[in-house]
């Protein structure tokens, strides 16, 4: 039996991959997805090259940086959706 912990965790985990999202390269390998939507965000950044099909991290070394920025902007919230995350771009 499950706990309500543990039915909330697997309520949370059921996104369907790749789904809408586009995949997140490092070089050849993929790292996550992103929502077509955070990927335009993320043109605005150096670091990234983004096209209809895929976002590859160009420059690793920007990371901290995009993430700080991103955590701290009113950048971040639109990219997360008005309403938090699970926005309508996502599955």
């Amino acid at each position: 039996m499950h706990s309500d912990f543990q039915r909330h965790i697997d309520a949370c985990n059921n996104a369907v991959l790749p789904g809408r999202r586009l995949p997140l390269m490092i070089g050849a390998d993929v790292v996550g997805y992103v929502t077509p939507t955070f990927a335009v965000e993320l043109r605005a950044f150096a670091g990234f090259a983004v096209n209809a099909e895929t976002v590859v991290v160009t420059d690793p070394a920007v990371l901290p940086e995009v993430a700080r920025v991103l955590s701290v902007s009113p950048r971040g919230v639109r990219c997360a959706g008005a309403a938090g995350w699970g926005g309508a771009d996502d599955d």
